[in-house]
Order: structure tokens, then C-alpha cells, then sequence
């Protein structure tokens, strides 16, 4: 009714009739009445009809578990209440146990409070929680039954509150609690008291809120709101302002969101100012660039006429094809192409109908190696900002298909649906929710220095030097519930109903039963959660806290945002632009306003190496290319493991050593061929040990035994016993005996120019010589396989170990040094060599010649590629530039 009228005129027969204002109080409750008992009646009968729909559903559902044997993550909470309700078995439970300990107490809702009652009945239960970090009301947490358990204990004597923060500064903790102490209520909210000293003052105040005007005229780019890129852009300038000026390490900061739906923009922002990242959680992984055009490409495999698949495929780094160009294809004038992208296009057609060929027969892993191989994909994105990171996204994804095919077999289309179910469930829930998350692939473990980008929720329990809490000025997204439940207060028997129903015939929506009321107390609940969602958020913070985001500085409200109530809790008021671009509120939070009329707010993203042009072979090149040139490794030290790798093949010591990507699954059969590592000539049972743990077990059996008073040690695997009794009854563990200084797993260094050698002696012992300790006798146990040979061919394999021995011995002092491999399959017969000290220089020069290619940057794959090099290799298959096939055959093999 409009509210300045006293008066409401009705048609009549004969004109308009005017009511007083009484008559129109009247008017009006009759037609709320009206409404209501309408509402009621409709409400009644979707009510009935909706109660038999869901008995006959869970019917169904209960039934259909039953027949799988199943149960669902309810059913775990409901079937052990019933349980432990019994008698026989609650009591045994809680006799056994004489403490129960509950953690995040606040997290719990009434189904699992009760269990944890069940558990520990009248006994010892601890608990612990804080309602200020109530945040999974969306999973059915209800932190007024923590509140309701706290109250009951207080009551008994029997609550503790610990409020000391250790983990923040206290200045930090001087601006949350005072911003929190308002958005939380006054009396509810329990301040933090600082646990640790106060630092050294910085410069810059602990606090800061980056503000983004909403209403300024940002440049529109498509990607995501303009404001929101101008929001993104500031905040990764002032990450990268950090980072240059030595405050923090990339690897400190961590940039926290309420949703991950634009963490991308970010991210992206973040890495255009030369910030590497690492996206954790939600579509992080199935959104990734790379990821998207890489399962583009596999769709359009499957299906060629699957145009958005097709497109994407031309567009990206796989073809080249120029975003001018794939508008002249996708308007059928293929005539119209400049010559480049009509050369790019044509190559890669011709080499894309033979690879669709043999789509049928290969796997999604090779179908992804071949055209990786092909067009020079992974240079290119190495050479991008985070390129590691990138390369590993495509690795998990190859690794993701082998998977998913040993367990289904060769199915593309397969795949690809497991992939697109992946994805969804990736996305769906917003920042919290969803069911598949799926981070990023991991390049290196906790030591990864880069900006990590997470949904607050995920955050929950870490800490972090810098904390970034962006996108505040996102608003929610409400949707009207057509059903709404709720109880009557504590009184889980007095349940309540709402719905929304449509009214037939008309377009008109009725609010009945309890839905206006519901909805009213759940925006409540919502908005109270919100509130503590970014105290959780803001409590992460160890030295320093970025507050951002976009609020509306022209007059309207932004009372839906979580900007509209953080910037006047710290002391900020959104009616207008602050008076300078840069403030100090009361509280110390330094505020710099981010407009259009400001030109250091915008950070420019630059374009996209362009990729390398495919060529189009009849088949996969047998001879490696010279197709990615890696750059120089800077490395501080370097060992004989170190050489002999590079040695064997220096493409997968700089996959393995520079790029740090792990070993595959399968390492295959190593350069040491163990006793172990076969079945034994008798066709008899296979040994109980790998060859890696064979090696494994003989060298810490040998480092423990007494070389004067030796007892063979009985816990070894019988298969590997007969190796070390060979060796107490030889005449070197004889002459160890004698030795007057003996030293086991003995570590040395010694510089080799820039780098520093390092090792371990197996043994290192000093014998009477020339002149009083400086005759030194190293030995090597070696496991390897002889099956016949002699022990002195085989150890010139080893040649560089026994040169590096030999320098690190004479640098120590030595004047004489012999080194000893002893392998251990013929104790009998060790092969050693003996240098002196007039040796130490042309050693240092031969391993310095030896060094060189490696200490260069010089990273050749290897020219005889076979199992024995290449089992294990995380550039096998992929970045390589052999095919796995040539990779993987026997080292018999011809090559050609």
C-alpha cells in the first residue's frame, strides 16, 4: 500500500468510494487474512505432498544401500548413535575409555554432539573450541549448542578461557581486536591477549586496507569485474613492492578469499607483476590455463565438430593460430589469413588428422606427450611466469589419464567425462563446499616459494608471515529457498516448516507456514558467520595484514558486502572518498584509495609468448630436438650421485635436480644391478627385499658391525646374509681391524671453484704410513650383481666416485690414499687404486674438466636413451624429446 495515502479509493459501479484511514487498517488485515489462510491452504497440501515425497524417497534410497551394502556419511553419525545407545555396547565402549578429548568443538552439530555424549558418558571429557571461529554453518555446525555446553560448564566451575595469541604481533592484534569487539558484539566477543613481545617498529603499519573505488571508470577487459581486476592488480603490486624491498619472501604471503570463484583474477594479476603462485583448492586446478587448452585439445580428438573444443584448440599455444585469425576461420574466409597464421594453421591441421588417427590406439598420457613433443608446448610455458608450477599442472594431468586408464582401459571419451566430473565437482559449493576440490599440481613440498591463494575455509588452522584478505566487495549471493527448516529455539521436538510456493494460475509467489520468519533468522546466522569467517581470516596473520577491496564511494549503500561493515570497524566510513589518497585511521590501519584519478592503480598484464609453430611429421622424430635450451643451473654444490646422473643423462638431472619434479611411480631397474633385483636361478621363491632395500640393508648391517669382534647380524633377510659373512671373512675387514682410526659414514666437502663437492665415505680409515696418520684407506661397499665379471672391469664404472674419494682424502692431509670398491659378491678380490699427494692437482683438474658441462648449464638428453637411464625419469614421455617407447626399450636394443 503506498504509505502517504489515508485513503484508498476502490472501483466501483458508480466511480470510486473513499475509505477512512480506519476503514483501510481494517482493509488491509483483511487481506493479509486472506493472503494468510490462501498461504495455509496451499501450504497444507504441498506440506502433505511433500512429506510422502520424501518418505517414499528414503524408502527408496535406504533400500537401494541396503542392496550395495552402503552406507552415507549420515548414516556413520546415525548408526553409531543407535549403537552406542544400547546397553551392551555403549557401556563396553566407555569402559574402555578413560579420557575422550573433542577438538573444534564448535564445528559439531547436534547429531555429533550427541555421539561424543554416547562415547564418553559420565567420564573424563575434554573440550576444546572457539565460537568466535564458527564457520561451517553450511555444513549443519551450530555454534549455539557450543555456546549453550560453554554456558553449563561455566556454571559448574568447569570452563577454562584462553585467550593468549602467540602468533600474532600485538600491534596486529591491537586492530582485530578492536574492529572485531564492534562486528561481533560487544559482550560475546573474547579480545586476544598478545603472547609475544613487541617487535621491532616498522615503517609501514601492520595493517593496511587497499580501497578500491567502485564507481570509478575501470577499462572493461572481460575477464572479471573492472573494478575486481583493479582490486587484483593493486593488491599483487603492493605483494610484489614486499617482496623487492626484502620484507617477506613469496613463499610468506597468502592471499585469502570467502569464495574461490575468482581466484584466477589473482592469481593472474599476482604473476603479470612477477609474483609466482600457487593456487590451492577449488577450480585452482580445473581452471588453470593450461589444464583448460590441454582437455580442449583431447576434445577435440574425440570429436572434431565439437566447435568451442576446436576453437580453443587453435587459439592455444598448441597451434598459435592469432586470435584475428581464429575470427577470419571461425567466419569461413580462410582466404583472408595473413600468411603466418595460414602457414600455422595448415601445419597443424596436417598434423592433427594423424594424430586423430591414432587417437583409438593410444593413450590420453601419450596423445599428450606427442603434442607436447610436437609443438614446443612445454618451452613455452616454461618460459612463462611460474612455469614450473604450469609444467606441473600438465604432468598431473598426463599422470591423472594414466591413472584413470589403468583402472577403465583406453577410453578417451571416458576420460574425459571422469575429467568434466572432476571439474564440476571442483566448482561446485563456492569456496567451501564443493565436493571435489582439486588443487594445483605440487612442484616442490612446503618450501615452495610462492604466493599460495586458498579460500579462507581452507586456511583455517595455518598461519602465515603476511596475510592478504581480498575481494571484499563481492556481495553475496542470495537464493530464494524453496523450502526452509528450522526449530523452535533448543527444542529439537518442535521443528518448523517453510515454503515458497507458486500460486496456480497466476505468477504470483506465496511466502507460508514459517518462511518469512526462517529466512529473516537464518540472514541473521548468515551474516553473524560472515562476521567470524573474516576474524579467522584476519587471525592468520603473523607480522603483517592486506586488507582489499572495491566499496561504492558515490553515496550508495554497501551494506551487503563484507567492505560495508570492515571499513567502519576500522574506523573507515564509505560515504565518500577519503580527503587524502593515503590515511591512517585511528586504529594504525593505513588506507590508500585506489581510483581512477590515481595512475599507480592500474598494473598492466602483458600478452602471451606466442607458440612455437607445429610442423607436421609423418611420425614421432627418433632423434632428440635441441627444442628447449634450459637455463643455467645455479647450483651450490654438487656429489658423485649428482655427476653420475648427469652423466648418464643430463636432461633428466636437470628434470630431476633444477626443476625439482619427482620421480614416476616406476623408477625400473637402477645402474646397480642388486642381487636382489632377480628371481633366483632355481626358479625358487622370489627375495624378500628390493633391489633398493637390499642395498639398503647390507650397508647399515655393515655400519653397525664390529670389524674387530664381528657377530653377523641376525636380523638381515637369509638371501642376504652370505654377502656379509663373505666380508667378515676377508682380509680387508681383517686389515680394518687393524686399522688404529676407522671412521664410519664419514661426510667430507672440499670447493671446486663456485661449487662445494660433497659426500660420504662408507669407511675412512687411517693407517700407519710414511708419516703418522697420513696414509688413508677409503672403502665403497658396492651390492651390484657381477654374475661372473671381474670385480676390477666392473669398478671402472665407477671411475669419477673413486677420483672424487681420492681429492677429498688428499685435501684432508693425506699423503697416500688408497679407495677400495669392495664388492661384496666377490669379497675376496677387492678392486682399489692408489693416489698421492702429488696426484691432488691433476685430480682436481680432471674433475673439474669432468664437471664442467653440468657446472655450464649444459643439459643433453641422452644419445642412447634405454630402460636402465630412463625408468623413473619425470621428462620421460613428456618434456623428453625421445618417444617413450624409445625410452623404455631394453638397453639392447638397436636404437636404428
Amino acid at each position: 500500500w503506498p504509505g502517504e495515502l489515508e485513503t484508498i479509493c476502490l472501483p466501483a459501479a458508480g466511480g470510486a468510494v473513499a475509505l477512512s484511514s480506519e476503514a483501510c487498517e481494517t482493509y488491509r488485515a483483511a487481506v493479509a487474512a486472506l493472503r494468510a489462510a490462501t498461504a495455509a491452504r496451499y501450504a497444507a497440501a504441498a506440506r502433505d505432498a511433500l512429506d510422502a515425497l520424501l518418505a517414499a524417497f528414503g524408502e527408496r534410497y535406504a533400500t537401494l544401500k541396503r542392496e550395495r551394502s552402503g552406507v552415507d556419511f549420515e548414516d556413520l553419525e546415525l548408526l553409531a548413535c543407535e549403537l552406542l545407545r544400547r546397553p551392551e555396547i555403549g557401556a563396553r565402549y566407555r569402559e574402555r575409555l578413560v579420557h575422550v578429548m573433542v577438538d573444534e568443538l564448535q564445528d559439531t552439530n547436534r547429531v555429533q554432539l550427541q555421539l561424543v555424549d554416547l562415547l564418553a558418558g559420565a567420564g573424563a571429557l575434554f573440550m576444546v573450541g572457539d565460537a568466535q571461529q564458527s564457520i561451517y554453518g553450511f555444513r549443519h555446525a551450530d555454534v549455539e549448542l557450543f555456546e549453550q555446553r560453554g554456558r553449563k560448564l561455566a556454571a559448574r566451575g568447569a570452563r577454562i578461557s584462553l585467550r593468549t595469541n602467540f602468533r600474532s604481533r600485538p600491534e596486529l592484534l591491537a586492530v582485530i581486536n578492536a574492529a572485531f569487539t564492534t562486528a561481533l558484539g560487544g559482550e560475546r566477543f573474547r579480545p586476544l591477549v598478545p603472547g609475544r613481545g613487541a617487535g621491532v617498529p616498522d615503517a609501514d603499519p601492520p595493517a593496511e586496507l587497499l580501497l578500491v573505488d567502485k564507481g570509478a571508470a575501470w577499462e572493461a577487459e572481460g575477464l572479471a569485474a573492472p573494478w575486481r581486476l583493479a582490486e587484483a592488480r593493486a593488491l599483487a603490486r603492493r605483494v610484489a613492492t614486499l617482496i623487492d624491498a626484502g620484507a617477506c619472501a613469496a613463499g610468506d604471503v597468502v592471499v585469502l578469499t570467502r569464495a574461490t570463484t575468482d581466484l584466477q583474477t589473482y592469481e593472474r594479476a599476482l604473476e603479470a607483476a612477477g609474483v609466482p603462485t600457487y593456487v590451492i583448492g577449488g577450480r585452482g586446478y580445473w581452471g588453470h590455463p593450461q589444464v583448460v587448452e590441454l582437455l580442449a585439445y583431447l576434445r577435440a580428438l574425440a570429436n572434431p565438430r565439437d566447435q568451442e573444443a576446436w576453437y580453443g584448440t587453435l587459439l592455444s599455444r598448441l597451434c598459435g593460430l592469432s586470435l584475428d585469425g581464429l575470427v577470419v576461420v571461425a567466419a569461413g574466409a580462410r582466404e583472408q589469413l595473413t600468411a603466418a597464421d595460414a602457414d600455422r594453421l595448415a601445419g597443424f591441421e596436417a598434423w592433427f588428422a594423424g594424430e586423430r588417427a591414432a587417437t583409438p590406439r593410444l593413450a590420453v598420457e601419450q596423445l599428450l606427450a606427442r603434442a607436447l613433443d610436437a609443438s614446443g608446448y612445454d618451452a613455452a610455458i616454461l618460459a612463462l611466469p611460474g612455469g614450473r608450477r604450469r609444467l606441473a599442472n600438465v604432468r598431473k594431468l598426463m599422470r591423472l589419464g594414466r591413472e584413470w586408464e589403468a583402472r577403465e582401459g583406453l577410453d578417451l571419451r571416458g576420460f574425459l567425462a571422469f575429467a568434466e566430473q572432476r571439474a564440476r565437482g571442483a566448482g561446485s559449493g563456492g569456496g567451501a563446499a564443493g565436493a571435489g576440490r582439486e588443487s594445483e599440481a605440487p612442484v616442490e613440498s612446503e618450501g615452495l616459494d610462492a604466493v599460495r591463494l586458498m579460500s579462507i575455509h581452507r586456511a583455517k588452522g595455518l598461519e602465515f608471515p603476511v596475510v592478504c584478505v581480498a575481494d571484499l566487495g563481492r556481495g553475496p549471493s542470495y537464493r530464494p529457498e524453496l523450502i526452509r527448516i528450522g526449530r523452535e529455539g533448543a527444542d529439537a521436538d518442535a521443528p518448523r516448516l517453510g515454503l515458497r510456493l507458486a500460486r496456480p494460475g497466476t505468477g504470483a509467489r506465496i511466502a507460508a507456514l514459517d518462511y518469512d520468519e526462517l529466512g529473516g533468522e537464518r540472514q541473521l546466522a548468515e551474516h553473524a558467520e560472515e562476521r567470524r569467517l573474516f576474524y579467522v581470516a584476519m587471525t592468520r596473520a603473523q607480522e603483517r595484514l592486506i586488507l582489499s577491496g572495491a566499496a561504492d564511494l558515490g553515496g550508495r549503500s554497501n551494506r551487503s558486502t563484507p567492505i560495508g561493515w570492515i571499513a567502519p570497524a576500522l574506523g573507515v566510513e564509505l560515504d565518500g572518498p577519503p580527503a587524502q589518497p593515503i590515511v591512517t585511521t585511528a586504529l594504525g590501519v593505513r588506507v590508500t584509495l585506489i581510483s581512477e584519478e590515481h595512475p599507480g592503480s592500474r598494473v598492466e598484464i602483458g600478452r602471451q609468448p606466442a607458440a612455437r609453430r607445429v610442423a607436421a611429421p609423418e611420425r614421432p622424430p627418433l632423434v632428440p630436438e635441441a627444442s628447449m635450451p634450459p637455463p643455467t643451473a645455479q647450483l651450490a654444490s654438487i656429489s658423485y650421485s649428482s655427476l653420475a646422473l648427469y652423466e648418464r643423462c643430463g636432461y633428466r638431472f636437470y628434470a630431476e635436480r633444477v626443476l625439482g619434479l619427482p620421480q614416476t611411480a616406476d623408477p625400473g631397474p637402477t645402474i646397480e644391478r642388486t642381487r636382489a633385483s632377480k628371481r633366483p636361478a632355481d626358479g625358487g621363491a622370489p627375495p624378500s627385499a628390493t633391489a633398493r632395500e637390499a642395498g639398503t640393508l647390507v650397508h647399515r648391517a655393515l655400519q653397525a658391525l664390529d670389524f674387530r669382534r664381528p657377530t653377523p647380524p641376525a636380523a638381515l633377510p637369509a638371501e642376504l646374509r652370505p654377502l656379509v659373512a663373505a666380508f667378515i671373512d676377508s682380509d680387508l675387514r681383517r686389515r680394518l681391524a687393524g686399522a688404529p682410526d676407522v671412521r664410519r659414514e664419514q661426510p667430507f666437502s672440499f670447493p671446486l671453484g663456485a661449487v662445494l663437492v660433497t659426500g660420504t665415505f662408507d669407511v675412512l680409515a687411517r693407517e700407519p704410513g710414511a708419516g703418522a696418520g697420513t696414509r688413508s684407506l677409503v672403502v665403497d661397499y658396492k651390492t651390484d650383481r657381477l654374475d661372473g665379471a671381474d670385480p676390477a672391469v666392473v669398478a671402472r664404472l665407477y671411475a669419477t666416485q673413486r677420483l672424487i674419494y681420492a681429492l677429498a682424502a688428499l685435501r684432508a692431509g693425506a699423503e697416500q690414499v688408497e679407495v677400495v670398491h669392495l664388492f661384496l659378491e666377490a669379497s675376496d678380490r677387492p678392486a682399489g687404486e692408489s693416489f698421492v699427494a702429488a696426484d691432488a692437482d691433476r685430480l682436481g683438474h680432471e674433475l673439474a674438466r669432468r664437471a664442467e658441462p653440468l657446472l655450464a648449464g649444459r643439459f643433453e638428453v641422452s644419445a642412447e636413451p634405454h630402460r636402465v637411464i630412463c625408468a623413473g625419469c619425470p621428462a620421460a614421455g613428456g618434456l623428453c624429446s625421445w618417444p617413450l617407447e624409445v625410452a623404455m626399450r631394453s638397453a639392447a636394443d638397436p636404437l636404428f
